[in-house]
C-alpha cells in the first residue's frame, strides 16, 4: 500500500488507567463520541484490535491503517495496548475509568 495514502489517515491516541496500569488506545478514523453524530453518518461497525504478542499497540498501526483504507474509511479501527505496555507522554492526559471506557458505549 502506498505510504502517502496511509499518512492521510487520521490517527489519535488516548491513555487511560486499566487495573492501575497505563493503557494506550490508538484510533484510526473517528474518535469522538459517536452518539453526537447524526445516525446517517455514524459508523455501524468498530474494528477493535486486541494485540497478541507484542501487546504494544504502535506495532499494529500499519495494520490498522491498512484496514481503515481497505474499508474506505467507513469503519474506525482502534487498537488497545496491553495494560502497562505503554508509558504516557508527559503532555498527555490519562483518562479515568468512565472516560476511558466511554468509547465502547456506541457499540
Amino acid at each position: 500500500m502506498d505510504s502517502d495514502v496511509q499518512e492521510e489517515i487520521p490517527v489519535h491516541e488516548e491513555f487511560f488507567f486499566c487495573g492501575g496500569d497505563e493503557t494506550q488506545i490508538i484510533k484510526c478514523g473517528p474518535w469522538t463520541n459517536l452518539f453526537d453524530e447524526p445516525s446517517v453518518t455514524r459508523p455501524k461497525l468498530l474494528i477493535f484490535v486486541i494485540p497478541g504478542n507484542p501487546g504494544f499497540s504502535p506495532f499494529y498501526l500499519p495494520f490498522a491503517k491498512s484496514l481503515y483504507s481497505l474499508t474506505k474509511g467507513r469503519f474506525p479501527v482502534w487498537i488497545i495496548s496491553h495494560a502497562g505496555f505503554a508509558l504516557t507522554p508527559k503532555d498527555k492526559k490519562i483518562l479515568t475509568a468512565p472516560e476511558g471506557m466511554s468509547f465502547l458505549t456506541p457499540y
